[in-house]
C-alpha cells in the first residue's frame, strides 16, 4: 500500500498476499480498521473476493477462499504469496533473496548449459555468483543414508541424480521450488560433505549466510524423516465443518466464513468455527511438540530466513519479518513468535538486545540436539546476526557484554544434564547445562526487574577459532566483587538420573544449619558429589518478585588448573516476608570479597 498521510487504516489482510492493495481498490481494506478485524480473517477475505459496487472483486482473496475448501488449490496460491510478500518487505527486513558467496547448491532446472530436465537434479558448486535459491528445514531420519559423501561427490556433480533415489521430503521441496520458478535449493544432507569433518565445520559456521540469503525456507514440519514428505492429508475440513446460513450476516468472533456462488450467481455464506489448538507449536511460549520445531538447529533456520512456509499436518503456515499468517487465520490471534524473537536480530533500535536475548535463550534451551558438541554452534548464526546490530557489545558464550550481570540469573527448570566428557561453556553460562532454563528477572523488553549487588570487573572467553566470536569456546572466566558466605555441606538427597542432588548448608563458625538445602543445576557424577565439602553463596541481587538471589559456587574441580577458582553449581533465593529473617541472617554472616574468579 503506498504511503499516504490520508490513509489511517492498518494494512488490510490481503496485503499479506499482494502489494497492490489499497482502500480505494480493495474492499478488504475497509475491514482492516475494525477492532476485531483479525478475528474475521476468512470472512473478510470472502467479502473482498465478492467485491462491492464501488470496487471489483479481489482475485487474490478469491483464491484464498477457494483454498479453504479445495485442498489442491493451496499449492496454487503459494507462488503469488511468496512473490508479493518478498516485494512487501516487512519494514525493510525481508531483503536478501540472493547470495553471492561460494557454496554448494542443488540445481533443479534449465538455468545452465547443458539444461537440466524436469525430474533431474545435480549438485553444483557456485563461484561467487548471484543465485536465487530456497532452503529446506527438515528432521534427519534415524538412519540417514542419502547424503553427500566423498565417494559420491564427483558423481552427483557430473551426472543427474536418479529421481526415484531422492527421498520424498527432498523431492517435494524440489517440486515446490520449481513451481516458484527458483532454480536452486540448499539441503544440508546434499550440500555439506557429511564424512568430511573440516567441510562440515566450515559450512556449519555459515548458516547465517545460507539461510539469511535464501529466497524462501521450506519447513517440513510433519515429516519424521527424509521420507515423510511435505504434504499431509488435513482433517480440518472434517473436524471443523462448514454450515450454510440463510443470508450473509455478522457472524461470531469465534467463527470464520467462506462464500460460494450459487447457480443464480448470488453469494452464499458458509460459516465454520475457526480451527484451534493447531498453532500452539508456532507460538512464543511453547517449545514445539512437532518433529521439526523442537530441534536445536531449526531455531536459527527459522529466525535467519527472511521468510518461511511451514508444511504442517493441518495447513500451510507463513512467517516472515512482516508477521505470520495461515489459511485458517488462527495465526493472527496467537503470540507472534516471529516478531517477538526477530526483534533482537533486526533494525528495531529501541529493543534492548540483552533483554530480548533472554527469550531466545529460553526457547533454545528447550530444543533438542542429536550431538551435544553442537550446543554452541547451532546458536552461532542467530548470535552473529544479533551482533551485527551493535546493541549488545561483545558476545560471551551465550551472553552479551552489555548488562551481563542481569543475564547470569538463569535457573534450570528441567533435565539438569551436564556432559562430563566434553567442555561446552563456562559454568556461569546457561549453555553449560542441558535443560530448559528461565530468567526470573525477565519482565519485558525495556526494563530489568532486578537490582544487581555484585560488580563484574573482568570477563573473558577463549574461542576455538578467534575469527568466530560466536562459535565454540574452550574456556572462560568471570571475575567479580561481592558479598559471600561460606558453608560446609553434605549430600542430603542423592537425586536420580534425571533429578539433581540436594546438599545441606551449615555455617562452620556458627554451627548453624539452614532449614533448606541447595538443589544443584545438574546431576553430578557420584565422584563429583562426594568431593563436594564446601559451598560459597555469592549474593547476586534482588530479582522479581522480591527474590533475593545467591549464586551457589564450589571450588573448581580441576584444582591443578584452576587453583583458587570457583564454578557455578546452582542458585538459591529467599522470597517474601517469610524468608526475610533467613536472608537477614545471611547478610550478617556475609563478608565482602574482591576478585572472585568463576570458570
Amino acid at each position: 500500500m503506498p504511503r499516504s498521510s490520508k490513509v489511517t487504516q492498518p494494512p488490510c489482510l490481503c496485503r499479506r498476499f499482494h502489494v497492490d492493495c489499497s482502500p480505494k481498490t480493495c474492499p478488504q481494506a475497509q475491514h482492516a480498521g475494525s477492532g476485531d478485524w483479525n478475528h474475521y480473517t476468512i470472512r473478510a477475505f470472502c467479502e473482498s473476493a465478492a467485491g462491492t459496487p464501488q470496487a471489483p472483486p479481489c482475485k487474490t482473496c478469491a483464491a484464498i477462499v477457494r483454498a479453504l475448501t479445495e485442498v489442491d488449490e493451496v499449492k496454487l496460491i503459494l507462488r503469488g504469496s511468496v512473490e508479493d510478500l518478498k516485494n512487501r518487505g516487512g519494514g525493510g527486513m525481508c531483503e536478501g533473496a540472493e547470495e553471492d558467496f561460494e557454496m554448494m547448491l542443488v540445481e533443479l532446472q534449465a538455468v545452465a548449459s547443458p539444461p537440466v530436465s524436469e525430474n533431474q537434479v545435480r549438485v553444483v558448486q557456485t563461484a561467487s555468483e548471484l543465485m536465487r535459491y530456497t532452503t529446506l528445514s527438515h528432521r534427519w531420519g534415524n538412519n540417514e543414508r542419502f547424503t553427500l559423501v566423498k565417494k559420491n561427490a564427483a558423481e552427483w556433480a557430473s551426472a543427474d541424480i536418479p529421481w526415484d533415489t531422492i527421498p520424498r521430503t527432498y523431492r517435494d521441496a524440489i517440486t515446490v521450488t520449481r513451481k516458484l520458478g527458483v532454480g536452486y535449493i540448499w539441503i544440508d544432507t546434499m550440500c555439506i560433505m557429511q564424512d568430511d569433518a573440516e567441510d562440515w565445520r566450515h559450512e556449519s559456521t555459515r548458516m547465517k549466510d545460507v539461510y539469511g540469503g535464501s529466497y524462501l525456507n521450506i519447513a517440513a514440519v510433519c515429516a519424521a524423516g527424509s521420507h515423510g514428505g511435505l504434504f499431509a492429508s488435513s482433517n480440518l475440513v472434517e473436524e471443523f465443518k462448514t454450515h450454510d446460513v440463510p443470508e450473509q450476516g455478522e457472524g461470531s468472533v469465534e467463527a470464520t466464513a467462506t462464500t460460494t456462488t450459487t447457480s443464480s450467481g448470488k453469494g452464499k455464506l458458509r460459516i465454520r468455527q475457526q480451527p484451534h489448538f493447531t498453532h500452539t507449536s508456532f507460538g512464543s511460549n511453547y517449545g514445539g511438540s512437532s518433529f521439526l520445531l523442537g530441534r536445536g538447529w531449526v531455531l536459527q533456520e527459522r529466525l535467519l530466513a527472511p521468510r518461511v512456509v511451514y508444511f504442517d499436518q493441518d495447513e500451510l503456515k507463513w512467517e516472515c519479518y512482516g508477521g505470520v499468517d495461515c489459511l485458517c487465520g488462527g495465526m493472527l490471534v496467537i503470540s507472534n513468535f516471529s516478531l517477538e524473537h526477530r526483534k533482537s536480530l533486526g533494525k528495531w533500535k529501541e529493543i534492548h538486545l540483552p533483554m530480548q536475548w533472554m527469550r531466545i535463550a529460553e526457547r533454545y534451551s528447550q530444543c533438542r540436539l542429536t550431538f551435544d558438541v553442537d550446543r554452541m554452534i547451532a546458536l552461532a548464526g542467530i548470535a552473529e546476526q544479533a551482533q551485527k546490530t551493535g546493541r549488545g557489545g561483545k558476545y560471551l558464550a551465550g551472553h552479551w557484554e552489555r548488562d551481563l550481570a542481569h543475564q547470569l540469573c538463569w535457573e534450570v527448570l528441567d533435565t539438569h544434564r551436564k556432559p562430563a566428557s566434553m567442555y561446552i561453556a563456562p559454568s556461569w553460562s546457561w549453555l553449560s547445562v542441558f535443560g530448559r532454563i528461565g530468567f526470573s528477572n525477565r519482565m519485558d523488553y525495556q526494563c530489568w526487574a532486578s537490582t544487581i549487588d555484585v560488580r563484574i570487573t573482568q570477563v573473558e572467553v577463549t574461542l576455538e577459532d578467534e575469527a568466530r566470536e560466536t562459535g565454540p569456546v574452550t574456556g572462560g572466566f568471570l571475575k567479580v566483587d561481592g558479598r559471600v558466605v561460606e558453608f560446609d555441606t553434605r549430600m542430603t538427597d542423592p537425586g536420580s538420573s534425571s533429578e539433581p542432588q540436594t546438599f545441606s548448608l551449615t555455617h562452620r563458625e556458627m554451627e548453624t544449619t539452614l532449614d533448606y538445602g541447595v538443589e544443584v543445576d545438574y546431576v553430578m557424577t557420584e565422584a563429583s558429589a562426594q568431593k563436594l565439602e564446601t559451598l560459597l553463596l555469592l549474593y547476586w541481587g534482588e530479582m522479581w518478585p522480591h527474590r533475593k538471589t545467591f549464586l551457589v559456587l564450589r571450588h573448581a574441580e580441576n584444582a591443578k588448573e584452576h587453583t583458587g577458582k570457583y564454578e557455578r553449581v546452582g542458585m538459591i533465593w529467599f522470597e517474601g516476608e517469610a524468608d526475610q529473617p533467613d536472608f537477614d541472617q545471611l547478610m550478617e554472616w556475609s563478608q565482602h570479597r574482591e576478585g572472585i574468579v568463576i570458570v
